[in-house]
């Protein structure tokens, strides 16, 4: 199929009908759109980022609206949707999954506009555009071991004391950050760790992992905590010291292309890598997919399993461990 490029003809189509003489009274998307945002924020139901995501795309649409004219709710039809889309990949250099996101903000608010009686044009499911998923990577429990072993200097020991405590616990950065001693209690003789998530609000209770215990008795407490930019670059530098180097095949897409570049295992290893390893090596542990969701939060189990870090080698291991195979 020929690639589509967003033309100067395409731009002006999508420009024209916005200057149609309308209604005072119907209101456009951006006006809409921003008393959605409004609506949510005081609530109080919503999580800071997801209202700090919907602000973001609100901007992008303000860009776009000052460059083809009012975006009113009559004027997005498949025509419309299409120039949005090459401009955002095209012109503003998004990838795809980021679009995708995008789209699926715009149909939530299209929705919404239609329950409320306003003329909608687009069908709803044409704005779910395909996600591509990027080559994620986890650390086994051999590795994990490794890196702890390892000796490092003080900073990156801190670094890999930080790192371990996710791991064990699979809370993201921004919940293990605020992680405490007085997080943990003792339930009929075993430790928990009792937390909110920031993110979803909702309480976890995660058992207390030995090695996030080790980790405590090693440092006569937490480890100091660093920011989340210092810690994707420690934990990068002390997993290349462990010796953490596979050799890997990475895929990404940049600008609506797909690309890839080989790289070894440390180059991608992030903050967010702590999480999805826990995720994984529990679930390679042969613990009930739904006892792990209670752990990291999620509440879909398609999107937990789009989480891990399971290859068809890694599959069939595990299927191999199961009586139908014995």
């Amino acid at each position: 199929m020929a690639k589509v490029r967003l033309t100067d003809a395409m731009l002006q189509e999508a420009i024209e009908p916005a200057r149609a003489v309308r209604p005072a009274s119907a209101p456009d998307l951006l006006t809409y759109f921003s008393g959605f945002i409004d609506v949510r924020a005081r609530s109080g139901r919503f999580a800071h980022q997801s209202i700090k995501n919907l602000r973001s795309f609100h901007n992008i649409l303000a860009e776009y609206q000052g460059m083809v004219g009012i975006l009113h709710f009559d004027l997005i039809d498949d025509a419309w949707v299409e120039a949005f889309r090459l401009w955002l990949t095209q012109k503003r250099k998004l990838a795809v999954n980021t679009v995708s996101k995008h789209f699926r903000v715009l149909s939530t608010i299209l929705r919404a506009a239609a329950k409320q009686k306003i003329p909608v044009k687009t069908d709803f499911q044409a704005l779910r555009i395909g996600e591509m998923r990027s080559h994620t990577i986890y650390l086994s429990l051999d590795e994990l071991e490794r890196l702890e072993a390892c000796e490092l200097s003080v900073r990156l020991r801190n670094a890999v004391d930080v790192f371990l405590i996710g791991c064990f616990t699979g809370l993201r950065y921004s919940d293990f950050s605020r992680f405490r001693i007085e997080n943990i209690r003792s339930v009929r003789g075993a430790e928990m760790i009792y937390i909110k998530q920031q993110k979803t609000g909702e309480d976890v209770v995660i058992p207390l992992h030995p090695v996030v215990r080790r980790v405590i008795d090693r440092n006569g407490g937490l480890p100091k905590m660093i920011s989340s930019q210092k810690l994707n670059d420690y934990i990068k530098e002390a997993c290349q010291l462990a010796g953490i180097n596979d050799k890997i095949v990475h895929y990404f897409n940049a600008a609506g292309k797909t690309q890839s570049i080989v790289v070894e295992k440390w180059e991608l290893v992030s903050s967010h890598t702590a999480r999805r390893s826990c995720a994984t090596n529990m679930h390679i542990a042969g613990i009930d997919s739904k006892l792990i969701m209670k752990l990291t939060g999620h509440k879909k189990e398609s999107t937990f399993m789009k989480y891990l870090c399971i290859d068809n080698e890694e599959s069939a291991l595990l299927l191999s461990r199961s009586s139908f195979f014995r």
